[in-house]
């Protein structure tokens, strides 16, 4: 493969198909039936040496274009900083970083719904694996504290995303509608979500 440093992972299992997973880390894992042999691997990955390649280029693109973080630093708000403190220390981490969620959420949450005329009930925290942010039908609203190392603008779209379902709990055409009145520059939000939100 060219210009990459990728990995690969080859386990096998009871399965009947072998099947190949490609990641933003670059590992590229396979997974094999029990019976299989090694021309049979080699085979394999003859037949998906282009895919294969394809989504390495992909994923090594989108590496390059992430924020590059030095020692000492992590991403807050989209920007790399040190906090000044050791971060080996994780849970340290991410104690700092829910305290600076929390502010800022809520800071954002309470100009944001009485500008745009939004009510909602209370707002939590939650570490969501694939979710950025949710609302109940008791219009209570969860974001992810991950958001924190997003820019503000991205934080703004899905505080607004969220208060945008306290009046239309569906994805209808007057939700966007509405999110769009409220968010202008939601699709630029969403593209650097769909960018760089699996690397936070």
């Amino acid at each position: 493969m060219q210009n990459t440093t990728e990995q690969y992972f080859i386990s096998r299992r009871r399965v009947k198909n072998a099947r190949i997973s490609v990641n933003h880390e670059l590992h590229v894992k396979v997974v094999i039936p029990l019976w299989y042999k090694e021309r049979d691997v080699a085979q394999l990955f003859a037949e998906k040496r282009k895919w294969i390649e394809k989504q390495l280029i992909h994923f090594a693109k989108a590496q390059k274009d992430t924020p590059r973080l030095e020692e000492g630093e992590i991403l807050y708000l989209g920007e790399p900083i040190n906090p000044g403190f050791d971060l080996s220390d994780k849970k340290l981490l991410q104690k700092w970083y829910l305290e600076k969620a929390g502010e800022l959420y809520s800071n954002r949450i309470n100009i944001l719904s009485a500008r745009h005329g939004f009510t909602f009930g209370k707002l939590t925290l939650r570490n969501q694996k694939t979710r950025w942010g949710s609302c109940s039908k008791k219009k209570n609203i969860s974001l992810n504290w991950k958001l924190i190392k997003t820019p503000i603008y991205v934080i703004d779209y899905v505080i607004l995303h969220e208060l945008t379902h306290t009046q239309f709990f569906d994805h209808s055409k007057l939700f966007w509608q509405k999110l769009e009145q409220v968010c202008p520059e939601y699709k630029q939000a969403l593209a650097w979500l769909k960018k760089y939100g699996r690397y936070l």
